[in-house]
């Protein structure tokens, strides 16, 4: 009998660590999606520091 409930707890703590993979990778993507989906909004609003840096205006010369 014990050699069983190790047995079934050994799987569950596999189980355990691959729903929690599973879930960790999950919000993983969708967090980068939300981030290109943001970036894509941000460019197809023409504006220029979508990604945090500031793009200069070629039509400017010098500071």
């Amino acid at each position: 009998m014990k050699d069983d409930e190790k047995r079934r707890m050994m799987v569950n703590l596999v189980a355990g660590a691959v729903v929690a993979a599973i879930v960790g990778i999950g919000f993983w993507i969708v967090d980068g999606l939300a981030r290109q989906a943001k970036l894509e909004d941000c460019m197809m609003a023409h504006r220029r520091n979508c990604r945090g840096f500031e793009v200069p205006d070629p039509g400017r010369r010098g500071p």
